[in-house]
């Protein structure tokens, strides 16, 4: 704010000075002169800080863009931090079921995926157990489809 102050004091100072000038000016000729010299003056006090303004906008504007892109991904990045604890949940709550019925498995893997923005699906379940739990092969696909609605591949390590 003080830019402004100050060109509207070297405006009003300039108009003084013209005025002043002019008086003691008697000659047709330097009088047109002096008042163009001194309207150039005034026009480029005036125009000077108007182009720093809008050049000062411009800067700010960019600025903004920047703050979008960065609200953009912390969206992305909480979605992201959402899905991985659901899945790391799922995949904690599927072994708790099968150990509930007797059948140690040595991990779930759990794939999941956005069907739009607010909803989750399970895309896919992979239960990889050992060569002494292959006969319980159907009864794991069983408590899963009982509790996921999901049909797992069973895969033996």
């Amino acid at each position: 704010m003080s830019g402004l102050y100050t060109v509207a004091a070297v405006i009003c100072g300039s108009s003084v000075i013209l005025a002043v000038l002019s008086h003691f000016v008697t000659d047709g000729g330097t009088k047109k002169l002096l008042r163009l010299v001194m309207g150039a003056f005034m026009l480029c006090c005036i125009a000077a800080p108007t182009l720093r303004a809008v050049g000062g906008i411009k800067s700010d504007l960019s600025g903004y863009s920047a703050g979008q892109v960065y609200d953009a991904t912390m969206d992305e990045a909480y979605q992201k931090s959402v899905l991985k604890q659901t899945k790391s949940s799922l995949e904690q709550t599927l072994a708790d079921i099968l150990k509930q019925n007797g059948i140690v498995i040595n991990r779930a893997e759990i794939t999941l995926a956005l069907s739009d923005e607010t909803h989750v699906i399970i895309a896919d379940i992979a239960v990889y157990i050992g060569a002494d739990a292959e006969e319980k092969r159907d009864e794991i696909i069983d408590v899963t489809q009982t509790h996921f609605a999901v049909t797992p591949r069973v895969i033996t390590e």
